[in-house]
């Protein structure tokens, strides 16, 4: 056999599976208290993959369509997950829209061999074709599927979190935490901060989020004790009073700061102090306006009134000569600037 005919028969029967598995799980919905766990032990997969699976059962009763093409092997178990995905996150207007478009969307998505993530494309397409129908504006529906989800990484035991928002708000958001890490971190970071550069902006990125969702202080601040009570051992290599030590005293380009005690969190606390306790002046956020055109003309004070108010005609060519026509009739014209007056 063909290595790319066994991979179709794969896909085929990997998608009938995803099916059965839906299918199961929707009769097991009926009958345990806790069918996400069920399902997620009875395929060694974490408690998330029960979630998903169950969402994609609900997927699956709510559009024969989809699956028809599950059952016939032309989508996959992710084709689903990405449609449940997409109808979850619109409003009901939308969700009936899409629900209606959705035999002739999976149709063209099976004929084209579309991968999820090109599915994933043509289904927010349509969405926001739906959405401009109803006549929401671009700027509403990113306001409505703005989103933030926390879960603990039962792994690493680590909270972790993950959103998307409109661009208004992602830009005060972005622009909050540029502006607490330039004050935070201006001429020294962390003991904890990590020598690959990616890492390190993630890394700081994440102790400014601390700083300005938190607030500045030291943990023991916060307890309404005394930060560092009579023989404590928790001192820093140069022991002066902010508890900070030049980088460049000891010889270090990475410009982090060295810290003797071991409670992390006070040293980041320390580093949120120049923020004080108002958090919300850092950050404003700043636009780029780009003008996708050539018929601008620098005018000053005089003749901006000119030809706004007084009735004068411009009108500029292609090699930026300029006709100007004037109310009384009076034409005059310029020739396209030099290249002496270009570089000027």
């Amino acid at each position: 056999m063909q290595p790319r005919r066994a991979l179709d028969d794969v896909r085929r029967v990997r998608a009938r599976l995803d099916g059965a598995e839906a299918e199961i799980a929707r009769r097991l919905k009926d009958t345990s208290p806790t069918p996400e766990r069920d399902i997620a032990r009875s395929a060694q997969r974490p408690n998330r993959h029960g979630t998903k699976v169950l969402a994609r059962a609900a997927a699956l009763a709510d559009t024969p369509s989809l699956s028809q093409a599950l059952e016939t092997g032309e989508l996959s178990g992710d084709h689903v997950d990405v449609f449940a995905k997409v109808l979850a996150s619109v409003d009901g207007g939308v969700k009936n829209g899409l629900t209606d478009a959705a035999p002739e969307l999976i149709e063209t998505a099976a004929a084209s061999g579309s991968t999820p993530e090109e599915f994933a494309a043509s289904l927010h397409t349509a969405a926001e074709r739906i959405a401009a129908d109803a006549g929401m504006s671009r700027f509403e529906r990113q306001r409505r599927a703005t989103r933030l989800r926390t879960w603990t990484d039962r792994a690493s035991g680590m909270w972790r979190l993950s959103g998307t928002f409109d661009p208004e708000s992602g830009a005060r958001i972005h622009g909050r935490l540029e502006a607490a890490m330039a004050a935070m971190f201006a001429t020294k970071t962390p003991s904890t901060t990590p020598t690959d550069s990616g890492e390190k902006q993630d890394h700081l990125r994440a102790i400014a989020l601390l700083a300005v969702t938190t607030g500045s202080g030291s943990t023991s601040e916060r307890r309404g004790a005394d930060p560092k009570p009579a023989g404590s051992n928790t001192t820093t290599r140069n022991n002066n009073s902010e508890g900070l030590t030049n980088a460049a005293d000891r010889g270090d380009p990475g410009g982090s700061v060295d810290f003797d005690h071991t409670d992390q969190a006070d040293e980041w606390d320390l580093f949120a102090r120049p923020l004080g306790a108002d958090t919300k002046r850092f950050g404003r956020p700043g636009f780029t306006v780009v003008i996708d055109t050539t018929n601008l003309l620098p005018l000053c004070s005089q003749h901006h009134h000119a030809a706004h108010e007084g009735g004068w005609i411009l009108t500029l060519g292609l090699d930026r000569s300029l006709t100007i026509e004037l109310p009384n009739g009076q034409t005059m014209h310029t020739g396209p600037p030099g290249r002496h007056q270009e570089a000027a």
